[in-house]
């Protein structure tokens, strides 16, 4: 059950956002092998690579974890 909070200060509520975006995000990518979803994903976390380099991040993790990641290789 979900526990009673206040409210989160107002300059803390976008980077709440952000990372709640980046999980939705990387979990439609798993779930659906999307590599476009993984790419917004990365783009979205306000502590991810810069935009310039997330297609080089991107490619380079799912390769190294291509034996558990079959679903982006089909």
């Amino acid at each position: 059950h979900p526990l009673p909070a206040k409210a989160l200060p107002s300059a803390c509520f976008s980077l709440v956002a952000a990372v709640k975006m980046y999980e939705i995000l990387t979990i439609e990518a798993a779930v659906h092998g999307d590599r476009d979803a993984a790419y917004q994903a990365l783009l979205a976390h306000p502590l991810g690579p810069s935009a310039d380099k997330i297609q080089v991040v991107l490619d380079d993790m799912l390769e190294t974890n291509r034996q558990w990641l079959p679903q982006f290789f089909e």
